[in-house]
């Protein structure tokens, strides 16, 4: 029995071991085939999780390549072309991810098909914008961005996306209800056997605990992952979104604080980003306004130095923790910190504490640093987007800026970029070219723009803006033609317009309407013209009434009446001075004072200087000398260097004592010459030097001063010389006198001075002198030697003979001391087979006066023997002697065309007393008849003319052949340009100014020329 029941209780032993056994094997089995299910669930959940995740990445990563574009696109720096490609690279290697995980689903691998397809046309757009960015089209690249074609492409691209994620998250929702039935059934089933096995219970309920956590978890994740994706798509900010995610996740986590440190711009120190509670903290949110956290210092230092999630249980008792005391007292214990960051770029830290002191979760750790790199990609997707707006925002700020000051411009701006495009035409430019004239072409620019006379057309790739598109810079003036409207005159720069990379990328035109202004100038000449001509005008035929008068052409006069007129005559040449001033800085302030350089030598214009300026010397009782004289030829304008000269030894002459010296001397430098002149004045103190070379300034400049002048000379002095590049200045210091300076360039040039010279000399008429005084006989050599050959004969037979040889045009012949008897031969000389033309120097004995008013005596000068009046004497016997040469074939005639009737009678008289006949012409009209009637040897001709100008009188003797060649002299009370001259050239041509212009320069120009015609004449006949 025992045995039965021991073997029955054996065999309900072994048969319930048996049972439990079979039991444990079918609970075992049970347990195993369901975890192969929840195992094989959870794979599929996470490769779905994977796989949603890839999408996201490749859908971040495509919205870095746009973002990349768009900031090459905006800036042009080509750092961002790198992580462009790199970018764009890693959305292919993304994509063949993705393809792979999704083998089997056909819908979605037609979809992922589709949506490459977006890709690629995206990425097509993309690469063109970035290519016409590269090469300067930046304004075509921003159009393409923003025409819908590239937005249809992305549209199209993330609705893909999201039918792709929304299928994966359809199919993640029924894998998690698998994954959850089959944990609810193997729960169940666990709960079933753990009655029978406590080893089994207690395996199934660890089992199933992991398995509700790990749903947890990934419903939590998923749920943080939704969340944070939709704030950062609805926020309007980034600070907003840092907002969200916080409140967020403290939320889904229950935790009480949530806290955002960012990097500083310097990436020393995290600072304090954002801050959410879901209580007041508010000495525990001033504590984190003033932390400056190092690397690894504390738990989000650790978390920054080594790019890892971390925990710590209980934050208030960790001794590297800065808010340590803080968090005790405010009850917050267990704190987790994640980094954020986007690819290798670190952009902050989130931390979160709780109330309680909680054990690491790893699985919190795992999931959050997966969460960590999401929000890292959105926040610096976001924070490009922000960048983005901010610079398109400041783009259309500084554009309306831009625009603003280009409508509110008076100069007109066009800009066209290289595809002929116009970008900018403002409104002063539509004002200026006219209405429409924006949307010109070249070919109508061509139509309507004239060189600057407005006679010719430009050529097309002169015109300004094609010049610029081809990289000429331009700056001229133009003639518009605006059809109905009035046409203008506009001053033009062009320029081109240039890339970072030095390419072209249009042209910019700046205008301006100058016709107003070039009509006022013009006015404004016009009336100094006319002052110039109504002004030199009676003043020339005062000054040569006077002159008339003084040389005893009008008849004997009292001594007392020869002071008159000569009071006159001086005032009248200083109010021509005057005159000439203004004139002169009138054409200074115009920019139009004229230079026309020649070879001079300043031995010689030092030398005329003086000789013009010994008589004023004279009156004033200075001596002048001339002192280390250079005779290196200078590139200059021979009449602005006398003008200066002239002006400094009339200012010394002024300004020195009696009895004193005005020294005018010259040096050679290495590339220019010096001029000085150094007087014994009573000097210039420091602070008057500096304002002398201004206009209407003197050391005195009150009307009471004791030296005349309107303080114009130095400040035309100053012009004149600047105008030739040189310097002027002076040193001087009071009680010692000054010395002025001036400094001309040496340039290239040949010794011209020296040719000429040597070229007249040779052809200088011969003059015979009988003098008995040797002293008297030097001094009229030097007087005369530069207008004749001297030939000193020792008696009245050597006189005769030489008289008779027929080679001398001219005898001076001193009388002085001779008696009565003695005058009889002198006068036989006169009756020679050859008559030659006397001067006769000396005192006439008594009773003799009609003997030596025969006409061959030419004039008789009374000791002292004036200089200036034997050289006027000899050049009107030279000019005489070549008119008698000339009557051998017809009397010389000199045609004098003058409206005004005093200055044609003074003239005239002039032109008679060289012993030539002179016809008159009141008018341009008349002048040409009296040409074609009877051609004159000469014509001197003025130019303000009634009914027809000089200029129009040498136009029309210009159609003959017959007169283009007549000697003319331009006498003139207008100022002549270039232009003027080369349009008045008739012939040989000499060009003078009324009033400025001595009676002597004015014969010896009439003579000179009709000497020169004689030569032709004597050529032609040989």
């Amino acid at each position: 029995m025992r045995r039965a029941r021991d073997n029955s209780s054996r065999v309900l032993l072994i048969l319930a071991a048996s049972v439990v056994a079979v039991i444990l094997m079918v609970a075992i089995t049970a347990t195993y085939v369901q975890s192969r299910e929840l195992a094989d669930h959870r794979r599929a959940v996470i490769r779905t999780q994977e796989l949603i995740t890839r999408l996201t990445r490749l859908e971040s990563t495509m919205y870095k390549v746009e973002s990349l574009q768009r900031g090459y696109l905006i800036t042009g720096r080509k750092r961002y072309l790198g992580p462009y490609n790199e970018s764009k690279a890693a959305v292919f290697k993304l994509y063949d991810n993705v393809l792979a995980f999704m083998v089997g689903k056909a819908n979605q691998e037609g979809r992922l098909r589709r949506m490459r397809e977006h890709m690629v046309n995206k990425f097509s757009e993309l690469d063109r914008t970035v290519e016409l960015r590269r090469q300067g089209h930046y304004e075509e690249a921003r159009n393409l961005v923003l025409t819908d074609h590239g937005q249809h492409e992305m549209l199209a691209f993330i609705e893909e996306m999201r039918g792709l994620k929304k299928e994966e998250n359809r199919i993640l929702r029924i894998q998690s209800r698998k994954l959850e039935a089959a944990a609810s059934e193997a729960l169940n089933r666990l709960y079933i056997l753990s009655g029978i096995s406590l080893v089994a219970f207690f395996a199934g309920l660890n089992f199933i605990n992991k398995i509700t956590a790990a749903r947890r978890q990934s419903q939590l994740t998923q749920l943080t992952l939704f969340e944070i994706s939709s704030i950062m798509a609805t926020a309007e900010g980034l600070s907003d979104s840092l907002k969200g995610i916080l409140a967020d996740i403290c939320d889904i986590y229950n935790w009480p604080v949530g806290v955002f440190w960012r990097a500083d711009s310097g990436g020393e120190y995290l600072l304090l980003g954002e801050f959410y509670s879901v209580e007041p903290f508010p000495e525990f949110k001033r504590l984190l306004s003033s932390l400056k956290i190092a690397p690894d210092q504390g738990l989000c230092g650790r978390v920054w130095k080594h790019g890892k999630s971390e925990w710590v249980q209980d934050i208030s008792k960790d001794r590297s923790a800065l808010i340590a005391d803080q968090a005790r007292y405010d009850g917050l214990h267990a704190s987790f910190a994640f980094p954020v960051k986007f690819g290798d770029t670190f952009i902050g830290v989130f931390e979160f504490l709780s109330r309680r002191v909680e054990r690491p979760d790893n699985d919190v750790m795992e999931a959050f640093s997966v969460i960590g790199s999401e929000i890292g990609q959105l926040v610096a997707r976001r924070e490009i987007e922000d960048r983005l707006q901010l610079s398109l925002a400041e783009e259309a700020k500084a554009k309306g800026v831009l625009d603003s000051v280009l409508d509110n411009m008076g100069s007109g701006v066009i800009f066209v970029d290289i595809d002929r495009r116009v970008r900018i035409f403002n409104k002063a430019a539509e004002r200026i070219l006219g209405s429409g004239s924006r949307d010109r072409t070249p070919e109508e620019w061509y139509e309507r723009i004239r060189s600057e006379d407005g006679k010719d057309k430009i050529p097309m790739e002169k015109l300004p803006m094609v010049a610029a598109m081809s990289g000429k810079a331009v700056s001229n003036q133009i003639y518009m033609v605006k059809g109905d409207e009035d046409n203008v005159l506009i001053n033009v720069n062009a320029r081109p317009v240039y890339d970072h990379d030095g390419g072209i990328i249009g042209g910019v035109v700046v205008v301006d309407d100058v016709t107003a202004r070039i009509q006022a100038e013009q006015r404004v000449s016009e009336f100094y013209s006319m002052v110039s001509h109504e002004l030199r005008t009676p003043l020339t035929s005062i000054k040569g009434s006077l002159g008339l008068l003084e040389g005893g052409k009008g008849g004997e006069l009292s001594d007392r009446g020869k002071r008159l007129v000569t009071m006159g005559r001086q005032e009248c040449d200083r109010l021509v001075r005057l005159i000439n001033d203004i004139l002169d800085i009138r054409k200074i302030e115009a920019g139009k004072l004229e230079i026309e350089r020649k070879s001079i030598a300043p031995d010689v214009i030092v030398a005329e200087a003086i000789e013009a300026l010994s008589a004023y010397a004279a009156e004033h009782q200075v001596r002048l000398e001339a002192s280390e004289i250079v005779s290196e030829p200078i590139l200059a304008d021979r009449d602005r260097i006398a003008q200066v000269l002239t002006n400094l030894i009339s200012n010394a002459v002024k300004f020195s004592p009696e009895d004193g010296v005005v020294v005018v001397s010259s040096m050679l430098m290495p590339d220019r010459v010096r001029f000085e002149v150094t007087d014994q004045g009573t000097g210039i103190s420091e602070q008057d030097q500096k304002k002398l070379f201004k206009k209407f300034q003197q050391v005195n400049s009150t009307d009471s001063r004791p030296k005349g002048g309107t303080g114009l000379g130095l400040a035309i002095c100053k012009a004149l010389v600047e105008q030739h590049g040189g310097a002027i200045g002076l040193t001087s210091t009071p009680g010692e006198g000054s010395t002025f300076w001036f400094e001309i360039g040496r340039e290239h040039c040949d010794d011209a001075d020296s040719l000429v010279t040597e070229t007249i000399e040779d052809s200088l008429p011969k003059v015979l002198l009988y003098v008995t005084s040797d002293a008297s006989a030097g001094t009229l050599i030097d007087t005369i030697e530069k207008d004749a050959q001297v030939e000193r004969v020792a008696s009245l037979e050597e006189l005769r003979e030489r008289l008779n040889s027929k080679d001398a045009v001219l005898a001076l012949i001193d009388v002085e001391g001779e008696s009565d008897s003695e005058h009889i031969p002198i006068v036989d000389l006169l009756n020679i087979a050859a008559p030659v033309p006397v001067i006769l120097l000396g005192r006439s004995a008594e009773g003799s006066e009609e003997e030596f008013a025969l006409p061959l005596v030419l004039d008789r000068i009374e000791p002292p023997c004036d200089p200036h009046r034997v050289r006027q004497s000899l050049r009107l016997a030279l000019a005489g002697h070549s008119h008698r040469k000339k009557d051998a074939n017809g009397k010389v005639t000199v045609l004098l065309v003058e409206d005004d009737p005093s200055t044609r009678e003074v003239i005239q008289v002039q032109i008679e007393g060289l012993g030539v006949e002179c016809r008159l012409a009141p008018d341009g009209r008349q002048a040409l008849d009296a040409v074609k009637q009877d051609k004159p040897d000469l014509i001197v001709l003025d130019i303000g003319l009634p009914d027809m100008d000089g200029f129009a009188v040498v136009t029309e003797l210009r159609r003959e052949e017959a007169h283009r060649g007549i000697p003319t002299v331009i006498y003139t009370a207008r100022d002549l340009t270039a232009k003027d001259r080369e349009d008045l050239q008739l012939g040989l041509t000499k060009y003078l100014t009324k009033a400025t212009t001595s009676e002597e320069e004015f014969l010896s120009s009439v003579r000179g020329l009709l000497i020169e015609l004689l030569k032709q004449e004597e050529s032609a006949s040989e």
